[in-house]
């Protein structure tokens, strides 16, 4: 059996759009028969429009 790891690093501006990018990751990889797991999580943020 051959082993393939992907760690993602997941931020958005609101959670539901990261829960969303998440969910789509989980189907990829159930429609490639792979185990999926998804932990950790980072916030949403405000932007700052006057950043460089």
């Amino acid at each position: 059996m051959t082993t393939y790891r992907s760690h993602c690093l997941i931020r958005s501006l609101i959670d539901s759009g990261k829960d969303y990018v998440v969910s789509m990751l989980d189907s990829l990889g159930k429609l490639a028969g792979a185990k999926t797991e998804a932990k950790g999580a980072y916030p949403g943020w405000q932007p700052d429009a006057n950043s460089p």
